[in-house]
């Protein structure tokens, strides 16, 4: 049974999500995790072959990308300095953040997050270091004639395809490149749509991490 729709707490306090940076703030931990638990939105990788196949087939039908599991990418979040760190957390951006790490579904859910790595981390080291790449080395959570996308900056893997950056490229890598990156951009999308709704949370890098991995599941309704 999904969440209810009625009851106008529950409403009242989606709009506030929706549209209040200050409540995402201010809302204890726990109320924010009883929220997200209504919603029944965490990121939760598929334990079965019907869940994963449900996945496949949405970036078949709405992407064009046969056998696709998912699209990562990464996300610098700002953040305060943590006091004497230095440039630990200072991006090639030019300001302090945290890494989101995302793997993203073809309909703008979540996967799976990892958050938490200071800045100066590139997204193919947050992913190298995340709690599910031991899994995707052996193989062990898809079928392995599927794969996950990302972008340029990712590594390329047996599992994890990447767009071609050879010049001039065939008609066949024209064609591949072509189709990931149109469904690639779920991943970016997703971020877009997190960004609008949380804003830059000026705070703490462990306040903020704690938050992340509350909020993120269930402010992308």
């Amino acid at each position: 049974m999904g969440p209810k729709r009625g009851g106008g707490m529950g409403i009242k306090r989606r709009n506030q999500l929706g549209t209040s940076n200050l409540l995402l703030r201010e809302l204890a931990v726990e109320e924010l995790a009883e929220y997200r638990l209504l919603l029944r939105m965490t990121p939760q990788i598929p334990s079965t072959e019907d869940k994963w196949d449900k996945i496949r087939k949405g970036f078949l039908k709405n992407w064009n990308f046969l056998n696709c599991y998912g699209a990562i990418n990464g996300k610098h979040v700002p953040i305060q300095a943590p006091p004497n760190s230095g440039a630990q957390f200072f991006n090639y951006k030019g300001f302090h953040s945290i890494v989101l790490m995302a793997w993203v579904n073809w309909d703008y859910s979540f996967t799976y997050i990892d958050v938490g790595c200071n800045g100066t981390v590139s997204d193919g080291g947050v992913f190298q270091n995340c709690s599910l790449y031991s899994k995707l080395e052996e193989g062990s959570l898809f079928r392995p004639i599927g794969c996950i996308i990302g972008d340029d900056d990712s590594p390329l893997k047996p599992y994890l395809m990447k767009p071609y950056r050879l010049c001039p490229l065939i008609t066949e890598q024209m064609n591949f490149n072509y189709r990931l990156n149109r469904a690639r951009p779920s991943s970016e999308n997703t971020f877009g749509i997190l960004v609008s709704r949380v804003g830059k949370l000026n705070t703490d890098c462990k306040q903020l991490t704690k938050l992340l991995k509350r909020c993120v599941p269930f402010i992308i309704v």
